[in-house]
């Protein structure tokens, strides 16, 4: 799990360190981006979670600053038989973060590393036969990652990214452990220009 956060604070101090470009005067006054797909790795669980969705919104304070918000919904369903009895386990994981984004606009692209933070509503359950049982906890959540914005047309933009995500085990609960999950995901970017 080191070499992963090694590796991640690698990408962010690249994107930092680019060589200073001539910044475009048409950059966005905001975006928004969604859509796509998102497949998240559970490091606690050692399990994939295949399908899942995010959406984000970004306000551009300077022409490298943003303040975004980001809402994401990762699932997994899995049959299970005990006993010639079948259960049908469903996991969900929703997350509503916010932080500070820094890009730069380069020739073609835009590279960006964000800090996000804040939290997670995980909900496991069971149904069997027909009834549902479930439990669901929130939690404390940090998101550091990055990604790579390629534009397609004018203010339409194709987004692929991969993020590290800690959710932080509650307190009074010290029997559980964090979560520790890597997501990657892909979506388009929709970008409003300065009126």
């Amino acid at each position: 799990m080191r070499s992963l956060a090694v590796a991640l604070g690698l990408c962010g101090g690249l994107v930092i360190g680019l060589p200073a470009p001539v910044l475009a005067q048409d950059r966005s006054a905001a975006e928004v981006a969604g859509g796509g797909y998102s497949f998240m790795r559970d490091y606690r669980v050692n399990e994939n979670f295949p399908g899942g969705w995010f959406a984000s919104g970004a306000c551009n304070i300077t022409s490298w600053l943003a303040a975004v918000g980001e809402v994401a919904g990762t699932y997994k369903s899995q049959d299970v038989t005990l006993d010639s009895v079948s259960y049908r386990t469903r996991t969900q994981l929703h997350t509503f973060l916010g932080g500070p984004r820094y890009s730069r606009r380069m020739k073609g692209v835009t590279p960006f590393g964000q800090v996000l933070v804040g939290v997670a509503r995980e909900t496991g359950g069971m149904t069997i036969f027909r009834p549902s049982i479930a439990t669901a906890e929130t939690k404390l959540a940090l998101q550091p990652g990055g990604g790579v914005d390629i534009p397609l047309t004018g203010h339409l933009s194709a987004r692929l990214g991969a993020d590290y995500r800690r959710i932080f085990a509650r307190r009074e609960n010290t029997d559980q452990k964090g979560n520790n999950e890597l997501r990657l995901a892909a979506g388009i970017v929709v970008g409003f220009p300065r009126r």
